[in-house]
């Protein structure tokens, strides 16, 4: 086993049980200045029961909370309380679709059915409270003391017909709006923006109807602007519509066509498209105006898409080239 494949296997090793305690073995000493509150997320486990998946972008979402107070940390980690968590709970079956994971037994067993919301992405601070993000579906609301999961929200209903809202939201610093946005496929495909005011009020922005609708993880935040690069990484809608691989197996990166970087106006307007031969990333570093021009900071992939779209498939399995769907009947691997 090389040193590599043990690190991927000790970072995706699922912890099963929730805690809360003290933090015993400090080393050195905590500033004094040193309080609030530190959260994280990311997919704790990745298994239904005892059933593996095999995909980082379907475990499910667990939260990590550090307090802080001058002197000593307290850890407490809790799960988030979706349907595809708590259906793991009771169940070995696989159940629900995943990005990467399909539903044991075929096209018939998965075609009609979207990947479950398993909140994993990210966390973020809302309007007094937490909100726990998978860019595919709706938030869910968090208890910032307890952890506790209040449920999903739509802000009302404001998020369109997938509920879709990125993981990545930005802030603007001068009035504290929250600003994101989400991807629909249905009923035709477009990007939806939305700005979040410190109320928690939902306001939609611009919609922007794109016929090849990317698939798209990330933007930035200029004081002008919405700022999207949206590169030629394009669904392959018969493998969608019939089910015959996966999500994120249905995507395809198209060099021949372009990346478009489009800015969305903040405070109204007609939103700008420009064309640029063909990028592949995942995420903006950073974003500015400078003048009447803006200026994108990206870190720009040169592995091949089919790769990087393997490497996220690796979970649970003995080596990173063997790829096998979940198994009823699979033991627990630590």
């Amino acid at each position: 086993m090389t040193a590599s494949l043990t690190a991927y296997r000790a970072t995706t090793a699922p912890l099963l049980d929730e805690h809360d305690y003290t933090v015993e073995q400090i080393d050195g000493r905590l500033p004094r200045e040193l309080t609030g509150t530190l959260y994280r997320i990311g997919p704790g486990k990745f298994q239904v029961g005892k059933s593996l998946l095999h995909n980082v972008f379907d475990g499910d979402g667990m939260i990590s909370q550090f307090v802080l107070d001058g002197s000593s940390v307290r850890f407490r980690n809790r799960y988030v309380r979706t349907r595809h968590f708590e259906h793991g709970r009771t169940s070995d079956r696989v159940r629900y679709r995943g990005v990467g994971d399909q539903i044991p037994g075929g096209p018939l067993a998965n075609i009609g059915r979207l990947p479950a919301n398993v909140a994993n992405t990210n966390i973020v601070n809302y309007a007094g409270g937490l909100l726990a993000l998978w860019e595919m579906g709706n938030p869910h609301r968090i208890d910032p003391d307890s952890l506790e999961t209040l449920g999903p929200t739509d802000f009302g209903g404001r998020l369109g017909f997938l509920g879709a809202f990125s993981a990545h939201p930005k802030w603007d610093p001068a009035t504290g709006d929250m600003y994101n946005f989400g991807l629909d496929l249905l009923p035709t495909p477009r990007l939806r923006t939305y700005r979040i005011d410190r109320a928690g009020r939902c306001h939609r922005l611009a919609t922007i109807p794109l016929w090849d609708l990317p698939w798209n993880h990330d933007f930035a935040l200029t004081d002008s602007a919405m700022v999207f690069v949206l590169d030629p990484v394009l669904p392959n809608i018969p493998k969608i519509a019939l089910a015959t691989d996966s999500f994120i197996d249905s995507l395809e990166f198209k060099p021949a066509k372009a990346t478009r970087f489009l800015l969305v106006p903040k405070r109204g307007g007609r939103p700008r498209i420009v064309e640029h031969e063909a990028l592949l990333h995942v995420h903006l570093t950073n974003a500015y105006d400078d003048g009447d021009d803006v200026v994108i900071e990206l870190v720009r992939l040169d592995t091949e898409w089919e790769r990087f779209r393997a490497m996220t498939g690796m979970v649970n399995l003995d080596t990173p080239d063997t790829h096998r769907l979940a198994q009823p009947d699979a033991p627990v691997r630590p």
